[in-house]
């Protein structure tokens, strides 16, 4: 996991950088990437924007936003292993895994 401090997210974009040469990412996008992740900064951040904000009061207030979006990443938390702590109750859960019954 990509840690707070700037010697663990070097580590980690090297990583990324790595693994995105490694699929076959062209060497100037993944050099481009790589680049500006060590700044701290690249084309597509938003964690300074307004619309941020909007997004985030959006998916906190508005159950049908948070279940498509659960629905759409949900597997990234589990292949990876993310943390799901945050996510609604359902999704807290291997829900998945129970079993259905025979009729």
């Amino acid at each position: 996991m990509m840690g707070a401090d700037r010697e663990q997210r070097h580590a980690s974009i090297l990583q990324l950088a790595n693994i995105l040469s490694t699929r076959g990412v062209r060497s100037e996008i993944v050099d481009k990437v790589r680049r500006e992740s060590m700044i701290g900064e690249t084309a597509h951040s938003t964690h300074k924007s307004p619309q941020r904000m909007i997004a985030e009061k959006l998916v906190a207030e508005d159950a049908v936003v948070r279940e498509y979006l659960h629905k759409i990443y949900f597997f990234d938390y589990v292949i990876f292993p993310f943390r799901r702590d945050r996510l609604d109750g359902k999704y807290q859960t291997d829900f998945w895994k129970k079993k259905v019954p025979d009729n």
